[in-house]
């Protein structure tokens, strides 16, 4: 927001209220006071009609599966309901000369209840299993944050910045699930049902110290940083779960529990970098990043005595204390120079990684230390064929180390159906990753586009090991495969024109993924190959300042061929089509339309394939300052939220809670004063 210079002085806002049918509401106010370089703002919401925060839509306000959330109409919105408060405050001024502070709060309350079915095929090298589940949970959570941005100019050439900011969070949580596992032949092979809940805390506390150092030659300077996150979390829990094998010869799971954990993590980060100019067009750059992490998660698990109902059996096979140390070393040099049109930047370097794990389970200490040489390089340039036309081309070379319950081979039990153990063979993920990109932008033609393409190559990947027993138990761990890979070609086309009051805005999109995924199930290498198409159409068109109307079209289309599994192949297709209407006339009235459609051609058993969403609002300026309004959610009473998801081993429909149609009626009040420098 720019506010003229002279008025240097003032306060604005507004004030909204609304109820409706269903016992929905949403409340907000927003206040906003400045005065030369000193601005402070306040703003606050209340609702449970599952916006996240504050809208400054005046639409639709807080309403989401509309245009004020950034969710197509057609996708149904959020799934689940949440009732959420929230109040902020932000202090912005100049208290000495060169200096500048940025201070603020928030405070956010939120309840979620959520209800959720689930249907997952699970595809095996011969054969498959079929789960049903069911869940439902309830969330009360309350976050605090302040954050403060402070820089200060100690003279021409040096800068420094300060940015600390800590987060406080409690939850509570309760949740109910049920499951149902069946094999090819339609036998039931387990069950599961769970009642849990919880409390937790959290505290998180980041920051940020940046230093700048501008020499007197042209090109050289200095900056150094450092930076801390260090957190502290408590769970409290109660577990009630019983799981019940109908074949092969796993023993039942019964489970009463009270469980106690406390995850500590705190990271350091620092970096030394100097840019060194060789001629007036190139330069040569120095980079040392050093990086130490310290966690640590001790978990204590005691079973209920039945003779006088207390929690004080202690669980070996459930309790275990692990931590995690590492320190990284990542010295680089790199070089970078401009000829004519062409930018070009190179930097190479090793990390030297010195991890070391730490288990103690079952009464019996496991210790893990991994040392990583892995070299790391980037490539870069950008050639600017005109002003309005360029060229990208970027290659880095990646890593990711594995983490420490990847590596110690100590066994998971938190779930009755799955088991986790470490691999201590495991390598690191090493990888390439290859981008290219043209664009064109064209102002005075209004004609725009953009064709992107990139590659990501992995030497080594890690990637989960899983093998099923006669009871339908899931005895998982980690491995490496090569020479999988993703890729993705994307491009946009757009183009404006204006003739008189009519504008027209075309857009033409297309994304297309396609990847090679390894794993090994039972004992065997699988291969999944996906390919990914997403076509897109919009179109908007504006009457002056009195109507506009965006339609869009978006197509999906899934397909995955499968290599040493029951299943040869599978694919699914998505239709999505969205138009907004916004009408301006007559004069002092807004009336505004959200219609969207969805189709899923191949989702399965009792879940939906298509539904309409509608929403509608109308509004009426009753004074300068007053805005009254009627709006109406899901119109046709139709919202759902279905989907499926392909993965490389698994079909996974699923459906939750949304909301349904209701009406809402609200009150809006715009304030603003401003005072204007005679001066």
């Amino acid at each position: 927001m720019t506010i003229d210079k002279k008025k240097n002085k003032g306060f604005f806002g507004k004030l909204l209220d609304g109820y409706g049918s269903s016992e929905r509401y949403e409340s907000s106010a927003f206040l906003s006071y400045f005065k030369d370089k000193r601005r402070i703002s306040f703003l606050a919401s209340s609702n449970n009609i599952n916006a996240s925060g504050f809208s400054m839509n005046e639409v639709f306000d807080s309403m989401g599966g509309g245009r004020n959330d950034g969710l197509s109409a057609a996708s149904g919105g959020r799934g689940g309901i949440t009732k959420s408060n929230l109040i902020g405050l932000s202090y912005s001024d100049e208290w000495f000369k060169e200096e500048s502070t940025d201070l603020n709060y928030y405070f956010k309350n939120s309840n979620t209840d959520n209800t959720n079915r689930t249907s997952e095929l699970t595809l095996l090298p011969t054969g498959s299993l079929l789960s049903k589940s069911a869940s439902k949970s309830n969330q009360d959570s309350d976050r605090h944050n302040v954050n403060l941005n402070f820089e200060y100019k100690l003279s021409p050439s040096i800068r420094v910045f300060f940015g600390p900011a800590i987060e406080t969070r409690k939850a509570i949580s309760a949740n109910t699930f049920d499951r149902k596992t069946w094999d090819e032949n339609n036998q039931l092979i387990n069950s599961s049902n769970s009642f849990n809940t919880s409390e937790s805390t959290n505290t998180d506390f980041r920051n940020n110290l940046r230093f700048f150092l501008n020499a007197k030659k042209e090109g050289r300077y200095f900056t150094a940083s450092f930076e801390n996150d260090n957190s502290r979390n408590d769970l409290d829990s109660r577990v009630n779960s019983l799981t019940i094998f109908e074949q092969g010869t796993s023993p039942d799971d019964l489970r009463n529990q009270h469980v106690t954990q406390k995850n500590n993590r705190d990271k350091y980060t620092g970096r030394l970098e100097y840019f060194e100019p060789v001629t007036n067009l190139s330069r040569l750059n120095f980079s040392v990043i050093t990086n130490y992490e310290k966690t640590s998660d001790d978990k204590k698990t005691f079973d209920r005595n039945d003779q006088d109902m207390e929690y004080d059996v202690f669980n070996e096979s459930l309790s275990n204390f692990n931590s995690f140390n590492s320190f990284e070393v990542n010295p680089k040099i790199g070089f970078s120079t401009s000829i004519n049109k062409l930018d070009l930047s190179a930097s190479t370097g090793t990390s030297v990684i010195r991890n070391e794990n730490h288990a103690f389970y079952l009464k019996e200490t496991t210790d893990l230390n991994k040392n990583y040489f892995i070299p790391n390089g980037t490539i870069s340039a950008n050639y600017s064929i005109s002003q309005s036309q360029s060229l990208l081309m970027m290659y880095e070379r990646k890593f990711t180390v594995p983490t420490g319950n990847q590596v110690l081979a100590i066994a998971n039990l938190d779930n009755p159906l799955v088991v986790v153990t470490g691999n201590p063979n495991l390598k690191p993920s090493t990888f390439h990753f290859l981008q290219t990109g043209f664009s064109s932008y064209n102002f005075q033609s209004g004609a725009n586009y953009f064709i992107h393409f990139s590659t990501t190559y992995f030497d080594s990947q890690i990637v989960g090991s899983s093998a099923y027993n006669s009871s339908g138990k899931q005895i998982s761990s980690f491995d490496n495969v090569e020479g999988t890979y993703d890729m993705l070609l994307a491009g946009e086309w757009s183009k404006t024109i204006k003739k008189d009051v009519n504008t027209f805005a075309l857009r033409f999109s297309m994304y297309a993924n396609y990847n090679l995924n390894k794993g090994f199930t039972n004992n065997q290498l699988y291969e999944a190959k996906a390919f990914r198409l997403n076509p897109g159409f919009g179109l908007t068109y504006e009457y002056g300042e009195l109507l506009n109307i965006q339609p869009y079209y978006n197509f999906t289309y899934n397909d995955i061929r499968y290599n040493n599994t029951s299943l040869s192949s599978t694919s699914n297709t998505t239709h999505n089509f969205n138009i907004q209407m916004t009408s301006f006339w007559p004069k002092s009235w807004v009336f505004g339309n959200d219609f969207g459609y969805n189709y899923n051609s191949n989702i399965s058993g009792p879940y939906k394939k298509d539904f309409y969403l509608w929403n509608t609002s109308i509004s009426y300026k009753l004074a300068k300052q007053f805005t009254c309004k009627v709006k109406v959610y899901d119109l046709l009473n139709q919202n759902q939220s279905a989907s499926r998801v392909i993965t490389s081993t698994a079909v996974i429909d699923s459906e939750t809670n949304v909301l349904k149609r209701y009406v809402m009626f609200t009150l809006l009040y715009k304030f603003k004063n401003f005072e204007t420098d005679k001066g």
